[in-house]
């Protein structure tokens, strides 16, 4: 027995309930995991110039962002485009079904569309500029090494100090 109207309305209100709950948190993570890469590349700035040289320390620091962006951004950011396209279709089908004017996810589509400057824009700039830093300190890492030169800075010794 094909489902009734009301149920129908009902599935499709869940799917759509889940499906914005979806969307939301998609971002919601991304953002979340990048203030923590941020806050180790900080640390590791902070922390590591003490023992680390320039080069090395370039490569360390730029680690966690490189990895947040090839494995949180790009798959979640298209995930969540996904999302966004199976909100707006299923917008369609509530108002096409039900004669609603149900439009909040397909009206943001659309200004997202033709807005010029989206977020996606300057973070590709960021990272490819991070993804160069990145590099250029891996072959300079990677011709210290060769010629065997120190990656680290010797230990200093602290004068220890006695309270009379």
């Amino acid at each position: 027995m094909p489902p009734t109207r009301a149920q129908k309305l009902e599935i499709y209100k869940t799917g759509y309930t889940i499906a914005s709950t979806r969307y939301d948190n998609i971002y919601k993570s991304v953002w979340t995991i990048f203030s923590y890469m941020t806050a180790i590349s900080a640390a590791i700035l902070s922390f590591g110039a003490s023992h680390f040289y320039g080069e090395l320390l370039a490569l360390v620091a730029s680690l966690p962002l490189v990895f947040w962006y090839l494995t949180t951004y790009i798959p979640l950011d298209r995930y969540g485009n996904q999302t966004l396209d199976n909100l707006t279709e299923l917008e369609s089908t509530i108002n096409d079904e039900f004669e609603t004017r149900v439009d909040h996810f397909s009206v943001f589509k659309t200004k997202r569309a033709e807005r010029k400057m989206r977020a996606r824009y300057p973070i590709h700039c960021f990272m490819i500029l991070i993804l160069i830093v990145a590099g250029v300190a891996f072959v300079m890492v990677l011709g210290k090494a060769i010629r065997g030169d120190k990656l680290l800075k010797p230990n200093e010794t602290v004068k220890k100090v006695e309270l009379i």
